[in-house]
């Protein structure tokens, strides 16, 4: 009975998380008692633990994380455990609640089991070191759920479970941070000296707002703590131990990391999200974040809810503050490029010569083209780049007072700069194997010349591009992400099968083809060295095709043939691949080939096994014209190249005659003033007649070519044709003799 209890919450929280983005790994919450009832000591506190369960996650690591949940809420000594008869056999009477999350439901379920507060845990991973554990708790009192998160940045999975669930536990038994007194009477209090360099560092516990800064001393109940210490652009996070009546030092030495985030409404007490993906109630302080555009949604019963895109930039530490305003309209939606600081902020208008040139700031992407104007940038130090396709332009900016900037850029030739976006984001980015960073990306100053790129993500297609910062100097790369399409074999009867995908064999051996990019495929199966199954497949982008044999023995297989190699045939419109499997019955079957006359035949199927049939392929009277070459053709040839060869050896001989003719003359008259022409005339008449002579005999080789052609064609006995219409020949001037 129990189970329908749990299957209602599982669906409830499909609905509510599944939309998020991130493939979140999302723990569900599941009705279902621990082996035993938790309850505080005091009877009119207890406490029911509901359950907690877990998606893609080993059943080691979720019974070992359930051990250490109950384990962590006995050692904060507010906590005991009680049998769980009593939740069981309330569902048992009543089956209904089992299908109940409201309200008026846990209320009734309290009231009955004699607890004060309801209690279920929600766990979250993104990606592969970043993971948070929510703990959900219905107070009868209050008539009230309350939540308390544990966050785990940077940190494995081994780390969660020995630091962050017992965090977790301190929350909920309400022993986090405690003052003097209460510690006293505990018996649990242990003193933490947190000092900086620089000092003036805001401090939070376990992702909480404390309200101090360094130097300070925290008094805190038994257990290990998470200690962030930030200025506006330096940060350090360690893990510190407080332990019973003793004193503790922590130096943090301040440096530039990753940007976090204090989120602060008023009224307080507001629903966080992250990228839609809740994280907590204000004040809340967002730990770790990368550069880029995160989307931070502020949301309470009776107010209006925010929406604001922001900018993070690079090691900023920022607090921003936000004013609820009681409201039923609907969401009111900001853009904000960058985020606002504690006190002032300034803002740029940035103009180019010429103008529509992107704009960076300290290299992170701010989808802004000039002019523009960029709001709410945190005082500081940056470094303001501006580019176009060919052009670009660098200057340093010092915003030190809350005011609007009027900056012109004059663009020129520069370094070449390269910007790369993907979707999914966040794929790394190398160009000649170093690694750059994570899109969105922007790479500046880099030399004219060619370069390797390489995208990848994991479980993605890599992308590959030759980029040619000669031909484009700054460009953009915008690259859509494709998934591997896949094949199975599976279930198969494999017995003399084989598999051939693009021409290339790859079964029986292989049962399950992965890894094949989106694209057109061709699948044959043959059978006994026969073609059982031919398919042409579009595979798109993620697709999985399961593969089913079909032997069935009722069917025949047609084999087509014709005289003229390469032909191609045709059924019904679409192309065939013969031997082609196919029922009994009659066909229409076309055949094809280059010059000649298309054949339509009707082809019966009439027994299991192979049907056999010829084609016999006409051809066309102009193919033929191109193709027929007679003896009487090559004899013509002959006669004309005798003709040219003996009239270029005339010429030649005439003009050696006359050379040698020259050259005599020039040795008789050697002392006179006409030897020097003469000897010119010999050297031009020689040379005429080494040009003629060579004519001559290329003339003699063709002539002796066509010849031999002549004689060999004259010895042949010529193959008769069969024409479709003879007529035609006569009308394209084409006399045949054979």
């Amino acid at each position: 009975m129990i189970s329908n209890f749990l299957k209602y919450f599982f669906r409830l929280t499909l609905c509510l998380f599944s939309l998020k983005p991130n493939n979140i790994l999302i723990g569900l919450v599941c009705f279902f008692a621990f082996n035993s009832t938790l309850s505080a000591q005091n009877s009119s506190d207890r406490i029911a633990v509901l359950g907690i369960s877990f998606v893609d996650v080993t059943e080691i690591d979720s019974a070992e994380t359930i051990n250490r949940i109950k384990q962590n809420l006995l050692i904060t000594k507010k906590i005991s455990l009680l049998p769980t008869q009593n939740i069981n056999s309330f569902l048992a009477e009543k089956p209904f609640y089992q299908n109940c999350f409201e309200k008026r439901c846990l209320k009734e379920i309290c009231e009955n089991i004699d607890a004060e507060k309801l209690i279920w845990f929600e766990l979250t991973q993104i990606g592969e070191n970043y993971f948070s554990c929510e703990a959900n708790i219905y107070s009868l009192k209050d008539d009230f759920t309350s939540r308390e998160i544990e966050d785990c940045f940077d940190c494995n999975w081994n780390v969660f479970k020995s630091e962050s669930l017992l965090n977790l536990a301190y929350k909920v038994a309400g022993l986090q941070i405690s003052d003097e007194s209460e510690s006293e009477e505990t018996g649990l209090v242990g003193k933490v000296e947190i000092t900086s360099k620089p000092s003036g560092a805001r401090i939070y516990l376990n992702g909480e707002v404390t309200n101090k800064i360094t130097p300070t001393t925290l008094q805190l109940t038994s257990g290990r703590y998470k200690v962030t210490v930030v200025t506006d652009k330096l940060s350090s996070t360690k893990f510190v131990e407080a332990e019973l009546g003793k004193t503790k030092t922590e130096n943090f030495e301040l440096q530039k990391g990753k940007s976090n985030i204090q989120i602060n409404s008023n009224p307080t007490e507001a629903e966080v999200s992250l990228n839609g993906r809740t994280i907590g109630y204000t004040p809340s302080f967002i730990a770790g974040l990368d550069t880029g555009l995160v989307q931070i949604g502020i949301k309470k019963d009776g107010y209006q809810t925010i929406s604001q895109k922001l900018l993070v930039l690079k090691s900023t530490n920022q607090i921003i503050n936000f004013n609820l305003e009681y409201s039923e309209a609907e969401t009111l939606s900001n853009d904000i490029l960058a985020l606002p600081t504690q006190g002032n902020f300034a803002s740029i208008y940035v103009t180019s010569i010429p103008s529509d040139a992107r704009i960076y700031i300290d290299g992170q992407i701010t989808n802004k083209k000039t002019p523009a104007l960029i709001n709410k940038i945190p005082l500081g130090k940056y470094q303001l780049r501006v580019v176009s396709e060919e052009k670009s332009a660098i200057q340093y900016l010092d915003l030190t007072t809350p005011q609007k900037q009027d900056i012109q850029m004059i663009l020129n030739d520069g370094a070449s700069s390269l910007e790369v976006l993907s979707s999914p984001d966040e794929a790394e980015v190398s160009l000649d194997g170093k690694i750059m960073g994570y899109t969105p990306l922007f790479i500046p100053d880099l030399q004219k010349g060619k370069y390797l790129l390489k995208v990848f993500k994991k479980n993605y297609i890599e992308h590959k591009e030759q980029i040619d910062l000669d031909r484009s100097k700054n460009p953009i790369l915008n690259i859509n992400f494709q998934n591997y399409a896949s094949l199975d074999f599976s279930g198969n009867d494999f017995e003399g099968v084989e598999i051939f995908l693009n021409g290339e064999q790859v079964g029986p051996f292989s049962r399950h083809i992965k890894k094949i990019p989106p694209q057109t495929v061709e699948l044959k199966v043959l059978k006994d060295g026969i073609v059982q199954q031919r398919m042409t497949m579009n595979l798109g982008s993620g697709e999985k095709r399961k593969i089913k044999f079909n032997f069935d023995s009722e069917e025949s297989l047609l084999k087509l043939t014709s005289n003229i190699p390469n032909t191609i045939y045709f059924m019904e419109g679409h192309q065939i691949f013969p031997p082609t499997k196919l029922e009994r019955g009659t066909y229409k079957v076309t055949a094809k080939t280059f010059g000649h006359f298309d054949q339509d035949k009707e082809v019966k199927v009439e027994f299991s096994g192979m049907n056999e049939f010829k084609f016999e392929m006409i051809p066309t009277p102009e193919y033929l014209a191109s193709q027929l070459e007679t003896s009487e053709t090559y004899k013509v040839r002959a006669f004309r190249g005798m003709v040219f060869t003996s009239s270029f050896l005339a010429v030649s001989g005439g003009l050696a005659y006359l050379a040698n003719k020259s050259y005599n003359d020039y040795k008789k008259s050697r002392s006179s003033s006409k030897s020097e022409s003469l000897y010119s005339k010999t050297k031009n008449l020689d040379l005429g007649a080494l040009i003629t002579f060579t004519f001559a005999v290329a003339g003699g080789i063709y002539t002796g070519y066509s010849t031999a052609k002549y004689f060999e064609l004259k010895s042949q006995k010529r193959p008769s044709l069969t024409l479709k219409n003879e007529n035609e020949l006569t009308k394209i001037g084409i006399e045949i003799q054979f």
